[in-house]
């Protein structure tokens, strides 16, 4: 039997480069630590959750200190539970072998003992797994257990990897350790190396969970990975993604600041129309998702503007305007948002970072870094560690200015390091500090109102954080399998099952599916819903684009049919497809009139029974 499966696994990641017109084999995996002693006790829901969900892999951890924990000394008896459980439950698991003992610290540089570790194990588990992935993020310091890690040094312990595991099973197959992002400059420095040799999947963990970031990024992330691996001669071995996911922190937006903000000011957020400004055309959304800052439903309404419109835009019609939620914005526009100001308007920029730190470039999509070049101009002005002495690295606390104490709350996640200052303010004007931040030794705001003598108001965040509703993510989870699969990845891992939810603002406690208590979140029944609409032995999905709205087709192993579409904000559709639609329903599993519908929105939908989608006119 176990040589059947392994006939079957070679065949396979031989014809794995030719896969994009394939058909899908088990694509779907999530992140568990079921080996970890905290998730032992919920191992067997969790199984259940996983299959229940249309999940085939679990990804979980064979550490090193676990299992060696005292050199020479073993313990397996927890791993050899798991796989009991495992082969019982049907579901197969990814391994990790990964991270340090105390006596051969950082691991590359005791390739010795590392090889022993990887032989014990490889050879004890060789009838268990198929697969083995080889460290876990080697490109950042917590993991790799060493500052400025390098690919070369990767290369080495991929090397020892290899050869010993390919000596406990040949047909064994080890994936290249997935990266904490797609840092190509790493991947190449392990490839200079010769890593190539010793891999037969490429692994990535392609983030994007922060400030807006869509799951459609996920293409151009495996596109330009693909490229790499072709100038190295590697392009045709298998690209799978081990960990990617959102988190859904549940405090620390910007809502209850940004409102008690514009309190300050005179205005009161629910009784107005918000104007946002997004200009696909020109090749700028640089507000597509307010519910990432929590700011999609503190106003009455939403209108979206062009580039070309603010510099008429009707302040009393139009009182707050939201530029950019992050650090950039096109260059030849500055100086009509600085005008908005001088009308009367208010700007807010609930920025993670330093607004208008970059200038955009609409030709080509180039940015340059301008600091605050364009802020000091408006009245705006910031310091922090690099730029001037005695500025703390990371504050120690964050809090709600004198003033604002009965307002809201505010708990810090983790250091703005960019404070407000007065610098640039002229006689009359005035800032008033909404969250203050610092430590024993310095205090600073990092969110706060300018207010112009006989002008309108900036309201800044430096320390803003995205927040993930459960609804987003959700609908991420289904955009981001099938942009995946449709790039060419075979499997595709979320990161994770289970959250921990030891803080709610912590986005590490709250990437899961489920909850703590295994009570699902709505991406639990997305994942179900998906997995069944784009089964095993699906076509790998096709994505076209028209305007803002993305069409994904493929057949399922009955024949049928089946489009998605979605566009990162609601938007008209004007689309014909072939065919009859037999059935409509959402990421949720909600059914609709069987009828193709009039928009299309960040909540993805499937049609059953339509193809070839395009252009009505």
């Amino acid at each position: 039997m176990k040589l059947i499966v392994k006939i079957a696994v070679l065949s396979y990641l031989i014809c794995a480069h030719f896969a994009q017109a394939d058909r899908l084999s088990e694509p779907y995996g999530i992140c568990a630590h079921i080996s970890r002693s905290g998730e032992r006790p919920h191992i067997d829901k969790t199984l259940s959750a996983a299959k229940d969900a249309g999940i085939s892999w679990i990804r979980t951890d064979l550490d090193w200190d676990g299992m060696e924990f005292q050199k020479g000394k073993w313990k397996f008896s927890h791993i050899d539970s798991m796989l009991e459980k495992a082969r019982a439950a049907n579901v197969k698991v990814l391994p990790i072998l990964a991270y340090t003992v105390p006596w051969a610290n950082p691991a590359y540089k005791h390739l010795d003992e590392w090889g022993n570790y990887v032989k014990t194990v490889a050879t004890r588990y060789k009838d268990d797994f198929d697969f083995w992935e080889v460290y876990n993020e080697p490109n950042v310091k917590i993991f790799w257990k060493e500052d400025s890690p390098k690919g070369a040094d990767y290369a080495k312990l991929l090397e020892r990897s290899w050869r010993e595991i390919k000596s406990a099973d040949p047909s064994s197959k080890v994936l290249y350790s997935g990266t904490a992002g797609v840092p190509l400059d790493f991947i190449e420095d392990s490839l200079k190396a010769g890593a190539g040799k010793y891999f037969d999947i490429m692994n990535i963990h392609p983030y994007n969970w922060g400030w807006g970031g869509r799951p459609e990024a996920i293409a151009g992330e495996v596109e330009k990975l693909r490229k790499l691996m072709d100038r190295y001669g590697i392009g045709d071995k298998p690209i799978w993604i081990t960990e990617v996911g959102w988190p859904t922190s549940a405090v620390a937006s910007v809502e209850e600041p940004a409102i008690a903000a514009l309190k300050r000011i005179g205005i009161d957020s629910s009784k107005i129309v918000v104007s946002v400004v997004s200009d696909t055309k020109a090749g700028y959304d640089g507000v597509k998702n307010l519910n990432y800052v929590g700011l999609d439903k503190i106003f009455k309404s939403m209108r979206t503007f062009g580039l070309s419109q603010i510099k008429s835009l009707d302040v009393k019609k139009f009182p707050v305007l939201i530029p950019s939620l992050g650090e950039s914005f096109p260059e030849k526009y500055m100086g009509d948002l600085a005008d908005y100001v001088g009308r009367g308007g208010t700007i807010i920029f609930p920025t993670n970072g330093l607004p208008l730190f970059f200038a955009l470039s609409l030709e080509g999509g180039a940015r340059k870094t301008v600091g605050d070049l364009y802020l000091k101009k408006m009245g705006v002005a910031w310091e922090t560690w690099w730029t001037k002495k005695g500025v703390p690295e990371k504050e120690q606390y964050q809090k709600p200015a004198p003033g604002f104490e009965s307002d809201f709350n505010f708990e810090m996640t983790r250091p703005a390091s960019r404070f407000l200052t007065t610098a640039a303010l002229k006689n009359g004007d005035e800032f008033i500090p909404l969250i203050e931040a610092g430590t024993k030794d310095y205090k600073g705001a990092v969110a706060g109102i300018y207010k112009f003598k006989g002008a309108g108001n900036i309201i800044v965040f430096t320390n803003a954080n995205s927040v993930i509703t459960e609804n987003a993510q959700a609908q991420n989870l289904a955009v981001a399998y099938i942009v995946a699969l449709s790039s060419g990845v075979d499997k595709m891992f979320w990161y994770n099952l289970r959250a921990g939810e030891w803080k709610t603002s912590d986005p590490e406690a709250n990437f899961g599916i489920v909850h703590k208590d295994m009570s699902p979140k709505p991406a639990y029944k997305a994942m179900q819903v998906l997995s069944s609409v784009l089964p095993e032995g699906a076509s790998r999905p096709k994505i076209s684009k028209f305007g803002d709205v993305y069409v994904a087709e493929w057949t399922r192993p009955d024949s049928v049919k089946v489009s998605a579409i979605w566009a990162p904000s609601r938007t008209k559709m004007n689309l014909l497809f072939d065919g009859n639609v037999k059935s409509v329903v959402d990421f949720m599993g909600k059914s609709y009139p069987a009828s193709i519908p009039e928009y299309a929105s960040a909540s993805p939908f499937y049609i059953e029974g339509v193809a070839n989608a395009r252009p009505r006119n």
